[in-house]
């Protein structure tokens, strides 16, 4: 698929990450006089929101049509436990339990709520929950798409961003 972890997907996330970089001291120096940017922020936020809610949408369709871990097959379930993967192993898991997907798409579908801005935060704690679970999956059990989820993550968690002092009083004091 078009998310597999290769070293071009590395390299490109890399070069993004770079570019960002690059482009943020770059509109700081020319834009220095600027103190806000509501206009942009609304609209970078806007867009994340829609972007998450949908693509964890996406994912949660797949969840409860069991396209992404299907039911398991005979080769599946007779190969030997030793041979297999360790991602085979994790879809073998997951494809087993339709409860799970259920479950696991659900959660994914909880970023809905980020197109909402009242309950954006709530949705991004969600999805934020939601994302470092799939992260620990694909990292764990060495599945092809480890950069996406992360990337994702970071989206969510970026989403939080504007309200880390209240999140931070309402969970430690």
């Amino acid at each position: 698929g078009q998310h597999n972890d290769r070293i071009y997907i590395y390299l490109l996330y890399f070069a993004m990450a770079a570019i960002a970089l690059l482009g943020t001291i770059l509109w700081s120096i020319l834009d220095r006089k600027r103190t806000t940017y509501e206009t942009a922020y609304y609209w970078l936020t806007t867009i994340v929101r829609y972007y998450l809610a949908f693509t964890l949408f996406l994912f949660a369709l797949e969840k409860f049509f069991k396209m992404q871990f299907p039911d398991l097959g005979y080769y599946t379930l007779t190969q030997p436990l030793g041979d297999m993967s360790p991602m085979s192993l994790a879809w073998a898991f997951f494809g087993y339990s339709y409860g799970y997907n259920v479950f696991m798409g659900l959660a994914e579908s909880a970023a809905l709520l980020l197109l909402f801005r009242r309950t954006t935060t709530f949705g991004a704690l969600l999805t934020l929950a939601t994302l470092a679970n799939v992260m620990a999956v694909n990292y764990n059990y060495d599945v092809h798409a480890k950069m996406y989820p992360t990337a994702l993550f970071v989206m969510a968690f970026f989403l939080l961003l504007k309200d880390i002092m209240r999140l931070m009083k309402f969970f430690f004091t």
